[in-house]
């Protein structure tokens, strides 16, 4: 039995009683009864979703005529502004149904309006051409796209050993060790989100430093077409060009401090991509695959990374609750808050369950910030937004574009306030009255999503208000995820509004307007792409070592990893510490596996001008003795013995 499903659109309310129904076709087709439900009110101008097959009580009329022209046209110009395909299926006078399945396609038939009450929408049913097509378009868009942000973080920053840390992770759950077994790691050890994609790369590439900067990228045009695609949810013409082009101008050209955390592996990108697929799949409000599917991204973000806690389990729980509120029925809140429940134990399952296997250790958790910082914080979290939002220049920079240039940000920057205020009147208005109200004009998914997407756009800065415990402006990461969730949410609203405003002269000034920023931000980072790219000392550094065959080393964390993923592995550096109190050298216990520390070493290096960890000169000597030789070289001290250099465990404490 061929089967296609429709939507329903109430012009106005239709109390009426189950199987009363008077259908009529301007062409053949038909219509099955399936069973009876009991009566209920539609809303007027409301989008119902398609769950139910109801009675039908008429049968199809064979060559009917169709209504004038000009009323036909009306009706196609009605729907096309609620995002509605053109329609094929043509008049209903009286109704009480959700949905409706048909035994034939119901082909060659015209939409009519002659004063109906309601109307059957039936979507075109897109043909295999056209979406291989639109596949194979969106597949080159999103490799243009990696290749654009890759030349955007190429120029913007130079890697360091964070980075290097995870796609050496990468290489050892490509090279036998998928578990990590041996490795000492944080709480965001990464390890089932980021360093996924670098196993993915390594398989191909072996390590290779442009990895550094394809990886993130690769990750940044995800949760760009992923953004594109929940802009674009239910839009049509020049409403999906709006919502579409709001997430490419603010993600796809960053400004100089945005490119800076969005393309920079890996701090926390990869996990709100993780996040906004359960947003995605959670978007119905029901407990299906695509229910699972959600859990299963939540406890791969959890397990690698416990910021999907705040970006991603907290949101989802809220936006069930909210749900739950706006609604007035406590089981539309069940699939959100379960998945959030299911994904916390599932986590703590896979957490022992991994253990009891054999897999990395963890260090301590990260200290959180102090009562006085805090306050810091939430004064200082409204200036970086700004900064990374790209108004400004302090110490991230614009980058090479003029300084007026980066100006026209401003308009991003109230654009996406403007959006993010209205989502939280619509949430409290909606709990308060329980009314599904969204900004715009859309269905139940909108404000289902709209709502996961609000509360993640505050976990963010919430994240930074408790994880920042001094003004280091690295720890702006935690913002980045809430710039991508409110950047999606705004596309979506600004799509709906299009469609909402009927004053044609506004539309056209608005799109004028918006043309003319997203010129501006293009040229920005166009003109930060043609200026000369950073130059990574530790490639230098590399090249170095190599010329003078010293393979195998030991020193500080910032020039170990680095220099060995610039060297592609074949000039091996191994983190060293020199603890607080001790005089002497160790492992670094933490972004490092034990059996690095089982190769012979026979050099140590250190950066002269920003010593870490305790490695200098005086606490190489004190472990080792006076070496044989002495190099500076860009910015780098190498100590050099002909001897073996054994690195101890650091004893335990108490």
């Amino acid at each position: 039995m061929w089967t296609r499903k429709c939507s329903i659109l109430a012009w106005k309310p239709l109390p009426l009683a189950p199987g009363e129904l008077e259908v009529t076709f301007a062409g053949g087709g038909g219509l099955n009864v399936e069973r009876e439900v009991e009566p209920a009110e539609l809303v007027a101008d409301e989008l119902v979703p398609v769950v139910t097959v109801v009675p039908v009580a008429a049968a199809p009329v064979a060559g009917a005529s169709p209504a004038p022209q000009a009323s036909s046209a009306a009706t196609v110009v009605a729907l096309a502004r609620r995002g509605i395909r053109p329609v094929r299926l043509v008049r209903v006078v009286r109704a009480r149904f959700t949905s409706v399945r048909t035994q034939h396609p119901a082909r060659n038939l015209r939409s009519v309006d002659d004063g109906s009450e309601l109307s059957i929408v039936l979507p075109m049913k897109r043909t295999w051409p056209r979406t291989a097509l639109l596949a194979v378009l969106g597949v080159a868009a999103l490799v243009g796209l990696v290749f654009l942000l890759d030349a955007v973080s190429a120029h913007a920053y130079y890697p360091d050993s964070d980075g290097a840390t995870v796609l050496l992770e990468g290489h050892a759950m490509a090279t036998g060790h998928p578990l990590l077994e041996g490795w000492r790691l944080s709480l965001d050890s990464f390890w089932s989100v980021d360093a996924l994609w670098y196993l993915v790369g390594v398989a191909f590439a072996g390590i290779t430093p442009s990895l550094l900067h394809v990886i993130p990228a690769v990750i940044a045009a995800g949760i760009i077409g992923l953004g594109v695609v929940m802009a674009v949810e239910e839009r049509r013409g020049a409403a999906a060009v709006a919502s579409a082009g709001t997430v490419l101008a603010l993600l796809a050209f960053p400004s100089q401090a945005l490119a800076l955390f969005l393309l920079r592996g890996p701090w926390h990108v990869g996990t709100a991509l993780w996040c906004l697929v359960a947003f995605y799949c959670l978007r119905k409000g029901r407990i299906d695959w695509r229910w699972g599917i959600a859990v299963l991204f939540l406890v791969a973000g959890m397990l690698g990374d416990l910021q999907t806690a705040a970006l991603g389990l907290v949101p989802i729980a809220l936006a069930g609750i909210a749900a739950a509120g706006r609604t007035r029925n406590w089981r539309a809140g069940i699939p959100n808050v379960t998945a959030s429940a299911a994904a916390a134990a599932l986590w703590e399952i896979g957490k022992h369950v991994t253990r009891a296997i054999g897999t990395f250790s963890m260090a301590h958790a990260n200290q959180i910030s102090s009562p006085h910082q805090m306050l810091r914080n939430v004064r200082h979290g409204f200036h970086e937004l700004i900064l990374m939002m790209g108004v400004g220049t302090s110490y991230f920079g614009i980058g090479s574009e003029p300084v007026g240039l980066s100006y026209v940000h401003v308009l991003a920057i109230l654009v996406v306030l403007a959006a993010v205020a209205g989502t939280v009147w619509a949430i409290v208005w909606g709990t308060s009255t329980g009314r599904e109200t969204v900004v715009g004009t859309s269905t139940e998914a909108a404000w289902r999503l709209d709502d996961m997407l609000i509360f993640g756009v505050f976990a963010s800065p919430a994240a930074y208000t408790l994880l920042a415990i001094n003004p280091d402006p690295a720890y702006s990461r935690y913002l980045t995820a809430g710039i991508i969730f409110a950047v999606i949410l705004t596309g979506r609203i600004v799509g709906r509004v299009t469609e909402d405003i009927d004053w044609r002269t506004f539309r056209r000034v608005c799109a004028a307007v918006g043309l003319a920023a997203a010129g501006c931000y293009l040229a920005g980072t166009v003109i930060n792409i043609d200026r000369p790219g950073p130059v990574n000392p530790a490639s230098l550094l590399a090249t170095w070592l190599e010329s003078h065959h010293l393979h195998y080393g030991i020193g500080a964390y910032w020039s170990s990893s680095i220099t060995t993923v610039e060297s592609s592995n074949k000039v091996v550096i191994r983190p060293v510490i020199c603890p607080p109190g001790k005089k002497t050298l160790f492992e670094y216990e933490r972004n490092s596996a034990g059996y690095w520390y089982h190769e012979p070493f026979d050099f140590l290096v250190f950066q002269r001008g920003a010593l870490w960890g305790g490695v200098d000169r005086k606490s190489a000597i004190k472990t080792y003795g006076r070496p044989a030789h002495i190099y500076v070289e860009y910015g780098y001290t190498v100590l050099v013995w002909h001897k073996r250099l054994d690195v101890r465990v650091q004893p335990v404490q108490g």
